[in-house]
C-alpha cells in the first residue's frame, strides 16, 4: 500500500461517513485514516491541511465490473488510462475481468502475464477476477491459489473467441471448486435457449427495437434460473453481474429470503438511459444485455432501494471507435459495451437525486457494498479509523457536461455527451496521496495490485499453521519448505513457495506426499473432494476398486487424480488410461495431479482458517 508521505489533515463542512454527514476533520497517517475528529479541532504542527470547505468528502468508489483489456489489446484501454479516467471520477479501486485481454485470465500463467502488464501503470488499486471457459476448467485450482478474488463467466457468447461461454455442465464442475474457497462466481445471465427471436418487419441493423428484441428478457431469466438452481445445489457465492431485465427481480428476492448466497449488481446504464430515448443507428448505446424500456428502468431503481440490487458498477467497456460501426450504425455488426468508469459518481447521482435518494445510498451502493463484495470490506470501501484513506472529495450541486474533452479514458465515445450531469469530483486521493486535483492527474502512478490476502494463515501460531498445510500435503519436508516463507502476504506469493517447494521434493519425499491421500473410490461418502462418486453404481465402484489395486501394483503409490466435480465414470476412464502408461510417464502425472490438489487446498486456507 503507497504511503501519504506526512500526516495529513482534510476539513469539510461534509463528511460521509457510515451514512452520517457532518463537519469533521479527518487525520491521514501513514496511509491509514488515523483519526475522525470535530471539525474546530486543534491540528498539531507539522500536519499538512486542507479545507475542502463544503465539498463533499466521503471514501473512494469502487468499481468491481471494469475491462482493463491489458495485455492484448491496450489499444482498446490499458490499466494507465484506465485508472487515471478512475481517479478523474473518485473510483480508487477497480477489479478487472478476465477479458477482453489476450491472453483471457483463465489460467495462473495468464494472470502472471497481467500482473506484469499492469505494474508501474497503475493510478489506483486494482484487484483481478479469473475466468471460467470450458477447455481451461483443470487449470482452475492454479488460478484460484494465485490471488484473485473470484471467477467470471459467461452464459452465451462473450464478442471474442478466446473466452468461450460455459454450459450448465460446465459449471457443475466449476462451483465445487469454488464454494470450499468461499469466493464468488460473477455470471453474464444471458441464455439463448430458444434460438433468436424473429425479427418483426424488415430486417435493418440500425433498428434500436429491433437490437432490444433479439436480446430478450427470456434469455436473462433463463439464465438466472439456472445459476440459483446450481448456487441452491453446491453453495457457492453466485453474483449476477449487469442485471438489465426488472422481471428477474421476484426469482432473487425469494433467492435473498431463502437465504441463498446472490448478490446482484447493475450499471449506470440501465438507470439513466431507456430504451425510448435511444436514435436508431446510435450504436454508442450498444452494450449486451440491452438497454430496456423506462418501466424497466423504474423497477430498478426499486429494486436498489430495497437491497435486491445490492450495488452499481459501470460494466466499463471501451473499444477503438470504429468497432463501434458509428459511420454506419449497425447494432447487429458494432461492438457491445459503453465506458464510462470516469462517471460512475455524476450518473448515478444525477438520477438518484430525482428520486428521493441520498448521500447515504450513493455511499452504500458505489463504495461500502462492492468493497465487501470483492473482499477487501476490512480496509476499504469506508471512511473509518483504520481503513486505507482513499477518499474523494466532490461537489453534489455542480453542474457539467461530458464532451470530448473532459474523457480521460483512452476513446473519447460516450452516449452521455452533451448533457447535463450532477456531481463534479475536485479530488481524489489513494492511501492519502492525491492522484486527482482540480481536473489533472496528481503525482506518479502509485497504486497497486490487489491480490487476495493470506492474512488469517500468516497470523496463526507455527503448529496451526503446519496443521492447515498438513491438510493441503503429507510430506512434511513440502510443511517444512513452505512454513520457512511465512508471512506471504497474499497467495501469490504463496502458491509461488508451495510449487517451488513441491519442484525441491527428493523421491522419497514426493512418495510421503503421495502416500497422505485418500484413495479414488475409498470413503467417498465422507470426501468432500469426491463427492462426484456419491451417485456411482456398486458396478463402477468395484471397477474402481479393482483399477485402483492394479494401478498401485503397478506403480507403487496410489491413483491420485484432481477429482473435485468429476463423477465416477470420468475417474475410471482416467484411471483405466493412465493404466496404460508407462512408471516415468505416470510418476510425471501424479505429480502434476498431486500438486493441483494441493494448490486447490491452499486456495481454501484462509477460510479453514477463519
Amino acid at each position: 500500500m503507497p504511503k501519504s508521505s506526512e500526516p495529513l489533515a482534510l476539513r469539510s463542512r461534509r463528511v460521509l461517513a457510515d451514512g452520517v454527514i457532518s463537519p469533521k476533520t479527518v487525520f491521514v497517517e501513514n496511509g491509514r485514516i488515523a483519526a475522525i475528529a470535530p471539525y474546530e479541532v486543534e491540528i498539531p504542527v507539522g500536519t499538512q491541511v486542507e479545507d475542502l470547505g463544503s465539498l463533499v468528502l466521503m471514501a473512494g468508489l469502487t468499481d468491481v465490473h471494469v475491462h482493463v483489456n491489458e495485455p492484448g489489446r491496450t489499444d482498446w484501454e490499458g490499466f494507465a488510462t484506465a485508472t487515471r479516467a478512475a481517479s478523474a471520477g473518485g473510483v480508487t479501486t477497480l477489479i478487472d475481468m478476465p477479458l477482453n485481454s489476450t491472453p483471457v485470465t483463465t489460467t495462473a500463467s495468464a494472470f502472471e502475464a497481467k500482473l506484469l502488464a499492469a505494474q508501474g501503470s497503475l493510478a489506483i488499486d486494482v484487484g483481478f477476477w479469473g475466468g471460467v471457459v470450458p477447455e481451461h476448467l483443470e487449470e482452475l485450482p492454479g488460478l484460484l491459489a494465485s490471488g484473485v478474488l473470484g471467477l467470471k463467466a459467461f452464459l452465451v457468447h462473450s464478442g471474442i473467441e478466446d473466452f468461450p461461454n460455459v454450459t450448465a455442465a460446465d459449471l457443475e464442475k466449476a462451483l465445487p471448486l469454488l464454494a470450499p474457497t468461499g469466493l464468488p462466481l460473477l455470471v453474464h445471465c444471458e441464455l439463448d435457449t430458444s434460438g433468436r427471436p424473429p425479427v418483426e418487419g424488415i430486417p435493418n441493423p440500425r433498428s434500436y427495437r429491433q437490437y432490444l428484441a433479439s436480446r430478450p428478457g427470456s434469455w436473462e431469466l433463463d439464465a438466472i434460473a439456472l445459476v440459483l438452481d446450481l448456487c441452491r445445489r453446491t453453495g457457492a457465492r453466485v453474483h449476477i453481474v449487469h442485471l438489465s431485465c426488472a422481471q428477474a427481480l421476484p426469482m432473487l428476492r425469494e433467492a435473498k429470503a431463502e437465504g441463498l448466497p446472490v448478490t446482484v449488481e447493475t450499471c449506470p446504464h440501465y438507470l439513466v438511459l431507456s430504451a425510448e430515448g435511444i436514435p436508431d443507428g446510435d450504436t454508442r448505446f450498444k452494450c449486451a444485455p440491452p438497454i430496456r424500456e423506462d418501466q424497466n428502468r423504474q423497477a430498478l431503481w426499486e429494486a436498489l432501494a430495497d437491497g435486491t440490487i445490492d450495488f452499481i458498477a459501470t460494466d466499463h467497456s471501451p473499444c477503438p471507435p470504429e468497432l463501434k460501426r458509428l459511420e454506419v450504425g449497425d447494432f447487429t455488426k458494432a461492438w457491445g459495451g459503453i465506458a464510462s468508469i470516469q462517471f460512475l459518481l455524476p450518473l448515478v447521482w444525477t438520477e438518484a437525486q430525482k428520486r428521493g435518494f441520498g448521500l447515504a445510498d450513493l455511499e452504500r451502493w458505489l463504495c461500502t457494498k462492492p468493497a465487501a463484495f470483492a473482499g477487501l470490506g476490512a480496509t476499504k470501501g469506508r471512511l473509518a479509523v483504520g481503513y486505507q484513506a482513499d477518499l474523494v472529495a466532490w461537489d453534489p450541486e455542480a453542474s457539467f457536461s461530458i464532451t470530448a474533452e473532459t474523457i480521460v479514458y483512452r476513446h473519447k465515445v460516450s452516449p452521455y455527451e452533451n448533457q447535463s450531469w450532477q456531481g463534479s469530483v475536485h479530488s481524489t486521493w489513494l492511501s492519502g496521496q492525491k492522484v486527482w486535483s482540480s481536473g489533472r492527474p496528481s503525482g506518479p502512478f502509485m497504486g497497486e495490485a490487489l491480490i487476495r490476502t493470506t492474512q488469517a494463515f500468516d497470523t496463526v501460531d507455527q503448529t496451526q499453521a503446519r496443521e492447515a498445510l498438513k491438510r493441503c500435503c503429507a510430506s512434511e519436508r513440502w510443511i517444512d519448505a513452505v512454513l520457512a516463507r511465512r508471512p506471504f502476504g497474499d497467495f501469490h506469493a504463496l502458491s509461488a513457495a508451495a510449487t517451488e517447494a513441491w519442484q525441491g521434493l527428493t523421491l522419497e519425499d514426493t512418495l510421503q506426499a503421495f502416500s497422505g491421500h485418500a484413495k479414488i473410490g475409498g470413503g467417498h461418502r465422507t470426501n468432500r473432494e469426491q463427492a462426484g462418486l456419491a451417485g456411482a453404481t456398486e458396478t463402477t465402484l468395484d471397477k474402481l476398486k479393482k483399477a485402483n489395486e492394479a494401478y498401485a501394483a503397478k506403480f507403487g503409490f496410489s491413483f491420485l487424480v484432481f477429482a473435485t466435480g468429476k463423477t465416477a465414470e470420468e475417474m475410471l476412464k482416467l484411471l483405466e488410461i493412465r493404466l496404460a502408461r508407462t512408471k516415468e510417464e505416470e510418476w510425471v502425472e501424479a505429480s502434476i495431479q498431486h500438486h493441483k490438489i494441493t494448490l486447490f487446498r491452499l486456495a481454501q486456507i484462509e477460510r479453514t482458517l477463519k
